[in-house]
């Protein structure tokens, strides 16, 4: 049902606004053993403050793919909002993994290995999670314009369109 809703938003902004800034709860698990996005980056937010403490903020970029109940449907392109990920990090933030990985590039692996294996065998299985649109009415339609009109865009981890925001 969520596929087919946001093959409707494709064309129809209105749609598309109505449906923005809510919170979607539907059923369903992060597809296991297939492409992951795993980053550290720079945290988004207001950039006056952030050069006012000269202090650069990271979080967590985690992109997968999720299935619902009927996995024939086909999965769907999520990112997952970094403070979820973080709570597997045994109280090590983005920054301090970053930091860890220039002193101790092995001891950091472990720690992110163990961490998002845990996070993927949690997230693995069947449940109700709390989703967002990732992106604004301008952002999405912008990048639908460049996108073949076939369903493969909600899949392709590079394009997320969906932010999990809590599982519950």
């Amino acid at each position: 049902e969520l596929k087919s809703i946001l093959q409707s938003l494709r064309t129809n902004r209105a749609m598309y606004n109505q449906y923005y800034g809510k919170i979607i709860t539907v059923p369903c698990k992060m597809e296991a053993g297939k492409e992951k996005v795993f980053n550290i980056v720079k945290a988004g937010g207001d950039k006056k403050k952030n050069k006012l403490k000269k202090e650069k903020k990271y979080e967590f970029l985690l992109v997968g793919r999720f299935l619902g109940p009927k996995q024939a449907d086909g999965a769907i392109a999520c990112r997952v909002v970094s403070s979820v990920f973080e709570t597997y990090f045994d109280g090590y933030t983005p920054a301090d993994i970053r930091k860890l990985s220039r002193e101790d590039k092995t001891r950091a692996n472990k720690i992110v290995n163990q961490s998002s294996s845990q996070f993927i065998h949690d997230f693995s299985t069947l449940g109700q999670f709390e989703m967002k649109l990732l992106l604004t009415a301008d952002e999405f339609f912008e990048k639908m314009s460049n996108l073949p009109s076939s369903s493969a865009w909600m899949s392709d981890t590079s394009n997320p369109l969906l932010c999990v925001i809590r599982r519950t």
